[in-house]
């Protein structure tokens, strides 16, 4: 019988479940049932180590469960049990979580791991027990800079969006050339402000001298007034638009800014809180690589 795998059937070879609650493996296709004393223990921690290796963590925590109810403090199948509270297949795969997006774990599980330790294994399993915490919280700020990015994008987007729609407000000349609205505006507004104060000049002027002066203020004056109606009837509409989507803009732009300045903050604070992380876990590695020897 000692070469029985685990969760395999002795007499048919199907799978067997757990039963926590009688200590006893039962097979769903013979119907027989099987007492853990048949199994080794070296074969359930063998065992747990496959199913975490092929990411089976819901088989895993039940071996590593049914050991525990005959050892409580077996470190091998608490150190199995951590690992699968955090779906990590290995523990080479925890500095990989550093930095990352969506980490998370069973914290009752972890409670229970950390209280089932044994005097000599509680520091171990509490200096994990913060690394999680601490990667959970890192992911954390990960998870709000990759909103504030996309939030970003969105907000760059309508930023475009306002440009294209600057872009078709601009006053063409007659060679087909596109000019600034706002620039146009002021520009033929000072210019039909010069004409209008030369056409007064010319007119009180020519009131006190020759008649031939008010003939050219009035020439100048049919010159001014289709501008004027031009400026004021086509290019300030224009204009308006253009300083309308500029403030939107300006609105965007002052949003667009803060949300980089935090996630430069949160870049800072990461990188901070990751370097200490992965510190502390290379330094669980050594100590973890250093029980796992002793223990073989």
């Amino acid at each position: 019988m000692t070469n029985i795998k685990i969760h395999q059937c002795p007499s048919c070879g199907g799978n067997l479940t757990v039963d926590n609650d009688r200590q006893m493996y039962h097979c769903s296709f013979c119907g027989s049932s099987f007492d853990y004393e048949y199994f080794r223990e070296e074969q359930a921690h063998e065992m747990g180590e496959k199913y975490l290796s092929r990411g089976e963590y819901a088989a895993a925590i039940d071996l590593y469960k049914f050991v525990l109810d005959k050892n409580p403090h077996d470190f091998i199948s608490l150190r199995g049990l951590m690992l699968a509270s955090a779906r990590l297949k290995e523990m080479k795969e925890l500095t990989s979580k550093v930095g990352t997006e969506g980490f998370s774990y069973d914290t009752k599980q972890v409670d229970f791991i950390c209280g089932s330790a044994s005097p000599d294994d509680k520091e171990y399993f509490d200096g994990m027990s913060k690394i999680y915490s601490d990667i959970k919280s890192v992911s954390a700020l990960v998870e709000e800079q990759n909103v504030l990015r996309k939030e970003k994008r969105r907000i760059e987007d309508k930023i475009h969006l306002e440009l294209k729609s600057r872009e078709e407000c601009s006053v063409k000349d007659r060679y087909g050339t596109g000019h600034d609205p706002i620039k146009a505006f002021i520009a033929m507004t000072a210019i039909c402000g010069f004409f209008l104060l030369v056409i007064l000049v010319l007119v009180i002027v020519g009131l006190f001298t020759e008649d031939w002066v008010v003939g050219i203020g009035f020439m100048l004056l049919l010159l001014a007034v289709p501008l004027t109606i031009i400026d004021f009837l086509i290019v300030f509409p224009r204009f308006k638009k253009a300083r309308e989507i500029d403030a939107r803009i300006g609105k965007y732009g002052i949003e667009s800014g803060k949300r980089q300045r935090r996630i430069n903050e949160l870049g800072e604070l990461i990188d901070k809180e990751s370097s200490a992380i992965k510190h502390a876990c290379s330094d669980l590695m050594k100590k973890d690589t250093k029980i796992m020897n002793e223990l073989k």
